[in-house]
């Protein structure tokens, strides 16, 4: 199931960084090609003598600043999905071994284990848990296992917030 679970989300992010959607990582490919215009218009009146050295060079300075700006964006893209994808695989072997943990774990620090994972607790009156909500990334790794259950597939365009489906906590805390 782990490894099911980890397609589902390597593809999940891909559609929300953007790995699937390229717009953004093309948007900033055009502005590097617009500042390589920019800087052979500029060098064709240097040539001419239209513009003074000192307007070259500040032009010059602005144009590396720009494009060091979008190399970086560039690296923040790329690393960011590598990040998530990174601290969710974290998340599931914490997950896979927060039950053997939790055992070896005196009181107070099994209290403190289940604060990190339980957001709140919402208990009828008559002493049966109605919701569960987790902290993240618990949260959004059941969201995924519930879907790959029930045999749903991630939609492009899905909200955040958190439907009926998804507020019924007390499943993933079983499957956490």
């Amino acid at each position: 199931m782990i490894p099911v679970l980890h397609n589902h989300y390597t593809e999940d992010l891909a559609r929300k960084l953007g790995h699937l959607r390229p717009d953004e990582r093309k948007r900033l490919d055009q502005s590097l090609e617009k500042i390589d215009v920019e800087e052979q218009r500029a060098a064709t009146l240097y040539v001419k003598g239209t513009i003074s050295e000192h307007i070259w060079n500040n032009l010059w300075t602005n144009w590396q600043d720009r494009r060091r700006s979008i190399h970086q964006s560039l690296e923040a893209l790329k690393n960011s999905r590598t990040i998530h994808i990174s601290n969710l695989d974290d998340a599931v072997t914490l997950f896979g071994k927060a039950s053997i943990l939790y055992e070896k774990l005196d009181q107070s620090n099994q209290k403190e284990l289940i604060r990190q994972i339980i957001r709140s607790v919402v208990v009828d009156s008559e002493g049966i848990i109605v919701k569960v909500d987790l902290h993240p990334p618990c949260s959004y790794l059941c969201h995924l296992l519930n879907e790959l259950q029930n045999g749903e597939t991630i939609a492009v365009d899905k909200k955040t917030k958190t439907s009926k489906q998804a507020g019924q906590g007390s499943d993933y805390v079983q499957l956490c």
